[in-house]
């Protein structure tokens, strides 16, 4: 083999180590982007395993939120209905003990008749529907939250809807009875905190809710007007105020239909 074939010869070597180490480098940078891309991969899945975690915990918890307040009105339904079993049969036999010759209360089709909300009213002969419109309500404040409305939690997903009305009102706020009557309850409440209900006779209860203190006991006698509790957020509401609702024979009607504001 002559010189000149053999210079070719390791010229043609030489060309090919360099095409082989060009070759070598893009092969890296192949697998190079590889393992990123596999790395970003794994991030993107973990990040989303991550994320529907955080969503199921979320969900999880808005139903456990939702359900606690069903609960709390379940609680606060089944002591108010409780209640009216006791005053009705009180009633009666009272007026069996009188044995006076009044006239018999009205029959349950005498009512006024369920509203387009299916709120029920007192009979307009009664008692209880002549305090309407002549009651303040308990405090003087903003009406955040009214009757009828859908409540949020803390997530804001809707929740059962407000069967009173949630005053703002400073922690120690004097709370006003709206009428005079007997307290038949006044204990804390899971959902209520410390809570108070009135009997107005007729059916007719005043309950008030989230106090910071109870200030009559039950048995007590309270008049129109009288300091009966002192606002506070025992209920657990994020701010002070006071949940005031009105009850006839057990249901809710709305509040702002029978008490002005101060």
């Amino acid at each position: 083999m002559s010189i000149t074939e053999l210079r070719d010869r390791r010229e043609e070597l030489r060309q090919l180590e360099a095409e082989s180490l060009v070759k070598q480098a893009e092969l890296a940078g192949i697998a190079q982007e590889e393992r990123q891309e596999r790395l970003q991969l794994l991030q993107q899945q973990n990040a989303r395993k991550q994320m529907l975690t955080r969503l199921s915990r979320q969900i999880a918890g808005q139903r456990e939120s939702i359900a606690g307040l069903e609960r709390d009105e379940q609680r606060l339904g089944a002591v108010v209905e409780q209640l009216t079993r006791l005053l009705a049969e009180q009633a009666r036999r009272a007026e069996q003990a009188r044995r006076a010759a009044a006239a018999p209360p009205p029959a349950a089709g005498s009512r006024s008749g369920a509203a387009a909300t299916g709120e029920i009213e007192p009979p307009a002969s009664s008692r209880a529907a002549a305090l309407r419109q002549k009651m303040q309500l308990p405090v003087k404040g903003d009406v955040i939250a009214r009757f009828g409305t859908t409540r949020k939690t803390e997530a804001g997903v809707n929740a059962p809807t407000w069967k009173g009305v949630l005053i703002r009102a400073p922690q120690g706020t004097d709370v006003r009875a709206v009428a005079a009557g007997r307290v038949v309850f006044a204990d804390w409440l899971r959902g209520f905190g410390n809570l108070l209900i009135v009997d107005h006779g007729d059916g007719l209860l005043s309950i008030y809710g989230n106090n910071e203190s109870l200030l009559r006991s039950v048995g007590d006698r309270v008049e129109a007007d009288e300091v009966i509790a002192a606002v506070g957020s025992t209920g657990g509401n994020a701010e002070s105020g006071l949940y005031f609702e009105l009850r006839f024979e057990g249901h809710p009607i709305d509040p702002l239909k029978w008490a002005q504001a101060r």
